[in-house]
Order: C-alpha cells, then structure tokens, then sequence
C-alpha cells in the first residue's frame, strides 16, 4: 500500500516532481471519492442529459432500474481500476477532467453515419470505417509505445520492489518494464483472448477437435492393419478411401455423443465492446506523466461512453 498523503484532501494539480512510484496496489479514500465522482459518475449522468437527452445521439433507452444496476456496476468496476491502476499516486486534474470531454468527442465521431458498425459487422465494414480503426489503433499503439518507455526509463528503488510482496528489478537498479509488459500482455489480451476461446468452444469447436482425432486415429489403425496384414483391433466405419473431407463431413451425423450433444447450447458470438477494451487498457496508465494521465482521463471517457450509451454488454452474447 502507498503512503497516504499527509494531508486529508489530496493536492491535485500537476507537478514536475519525478514519476509516481508504480506501485502493484494503492488506495486513498478521498482520492478514491474524486476518482468515482469525476471520471465515473460525473461523465455517466452529463451523457445522459445533453447527448442522449437533447442531443439525440446514438444509445439504448434504459429504464431506472436499467441505470442503478449500470451505476452499481460503474462502482464495482471503479474499485479495482482504482486500486490496481495506481490512481491513487497519479490521479489530478488531467485525468479528471478530460473524461467528462472525450465521451462527447467520441460520440460525436461516432454519430458519423460510417461509422455506425461494430464488429459484429467487421465484413460489411465501409472504407471509412476501416480507416478510422486503423488510425485508432495506431494511436493506441503509439500511446503503448510511449508507455514501455515509461516503465523502462523509470528506476525504483530496490527496497520498494522488496515491499510489494517480494518482486526485484534487474541486478543494478529497479524496473518494471518487464512486470509491465506482461501485465500488458497477461491482462487484456489474455481476457479477450479467454472470451474467444469460450465461444469457439461452446460453439463446438472443442468437440470438432476431438471427432477430428478419433477418426483420425481410426484411419491410422486400419493403414497400420494393411500394413501389417493384421486386421485393426476396433474396425473403423470408414473405407480405404476415407478422405479428411469426408470424415469431417460425416461426423456429425455418425457420433451421437459429439456436437450434436452441444446442440442445445445456444450459439454464442465473441463481441469485444469498446467499453470492455478500453476499461482493460485504464489499468496501465499508472504514470505520474502528463501523457499517462491524459491518456487515463482519454480511455475513462470511452469506457464511460459505452456505459453510458449502451451498458455493460457481455462479450459473449447469445
């Protein structure tokens, strides 16, 4: 845990003091009560009003039922993000501040008639389209990019390694670019990647693989009988001729106990919603830099766009 400020109110303005240490886990109360008002309830309640109220823009209507489940959920998902995301050392009033912009900005690019897909529809994707999410990721990346160097150019003290449950830096000085980088690739690119295994699988893709196996393995035991002049042990259904293709093509068909015993699962689809990406990618701007802590207060404000306009949509939708 970080050492909290001596003083009840956080300062929140910018300084040039070095970067923040990076620590694992941090929490301040009051900071905490800033974070919460400012880049999460604040940006939810100003969209509703002006955008969605008397701006029209795109978004799904939701009773008040619908918006106290999105705002509990908006409080459960702030804690973690808070705690795990070093808010507590590198929250001020950049970060504050420009989510309540960017979730305007992104609407309105958004109100773009192009630019009304998702990726649901990735194959009827316009030009213009596929433009603007090259250029998006692009910046994503070079943000990214910008953020290693971060993490490699920062040097922390070895005993602070030491008291964060033990981790050590290099052998000459402290740094967190390797526990960065995998936190980057272990944390949003592994949930994602968790999702779409889920689908492919509940979609039947495990029991393909395993059908495509046993049959495989059925044809090997009658080639390894011809070979050896010895009649196969458990004689396959298939003929001498069995190609891939028709093992694949018949399977369904002759194995009761194989997809069509997942075909009362319903079919699922992996839909990576932009509040979902951009709530993983807020875990990793936990620099005390005015570039980390814009482009913080700059994925808050698109997270909050997708809860705000549309709630928190599965990534995994039947």
């Amino acid at each position: 845990m970080s050492p909290s400020p001596s003083t009840f109110f956080p300062d929140l303005t910018w300084d040039s003091a070095p970067y923040a240490p990076p620590w694992l886990a941090s929490f301040h109360v009051v900071r905490f009560a800033y974070f919460l008002l400012g880049a999460n309830l604040a940006p939810y309640i100003l969209f509703r009003a002006f955008a969605c109220g008397r701006l029209g823009w795109e978004h799904h209507e939701k009773f008040p039922a619908t918006h106290y489940r999105d705002l509990v959920l908006v409080i459960g998902y702030a804690f973690p993000l808070f705690v795990l995301g070093n808010y507590s050392d590198t929250l001020n009033w950049i970060t504050l501040t420009l989510p309540n912009v960017s979730i305007f900005l992104y609407a309105w690019i958004a109100e773009h008639p192009s630019l009304r897909h998702s990726f649901a529809t990735v194959r009827n994707w316009p030009k213009f389209m596929w433009a603007t999410v090259l250029g998006a990721v692009t910046t994503i990346l070079a943000f990214a990019a910008y953020h290693i160097y971060l993490s490699y150019d920062l040097r922390v003290p070895r005993d602070m390694f030491e008291a964060q449950g033990g981790l050590t830096g290099s052998a000459v000085t402290g740094s967190i670019l390797g526990w960065y980088v995998l936190a980057v690739i272990a944390i949003p690119l592994g949930l994602l990647l968790a999702a779409a295994l889920t689908a492919w699988c509940q979609n039947g893709g495990w029991g393909m693989v395993g059908l495509i196996v046993q049959k495989m393995r059925g044809v090997c035991r009658q080639v390894a009988g011809k070979q050896t002049g010895k009649p196969p042990a458990h004689p396959p259904v298939e003929g001498p001729d069995t190609s891939v293709t028709d093992i694949v093509q018949g399977m369904t068909a002759e194995q009761p106990n194989g997809i069509q015993s997942q075909s009362a699962w319903p079919r699922t689809v992996f839909h990576p919603h932009h509040w979902a990406i951009f709530y993983f990618l807020a875990f990793f701007t936990r620099f005390k830099d005015p570039v980390s802590q814009a482009a913080a207060g700059i994925l808050m404000g698109i997270y909050m766009h997708g809860v705000a306009a549309y709630g928190y949509h599965d990534l995994l939708e039947t």
